[in-house]
């Protein structure tokens, strides 16, 4: 199964990223900046959920995450942002 987080099941349609990267062979992520935003795309193969965030110093707590996952055909997401 591959997942799009955030994106939905095609991605940004005619989407041209600025910069991309693989993590490992199943997790690649692609981003443009923007004036004040960044635009992500996360495409992950997995069976389960796929998770994607960031921090100040690589840890988990104060973390700006997001997590995804599939069920029954429909995408779900969950935002924890850091204090």
């Amino acid at each position: 199964m591959l997942l799009l987080l955030l994106l939905g099941p095609v991605g940004v349609l005619g989407a041209h990223w600025a910069h991309s990267t693989d993590l490992d062979p199943n997790y690649s992520v692609f981003w443009t900046p923007g004036e004040t935003d960044i635009t992500f795309e996360v495409q992950v193969r997995t069976l389960g959920y796929v998770g994607f965030g960031f921090s100040q110093d690589g840890n988990m707590p104060q973390a700006d995450l997001v997590i995804g996952w599939v069920y029954k055909d429909q995408a779900y997401f969950q935002v924890s942002v850091g204090a």
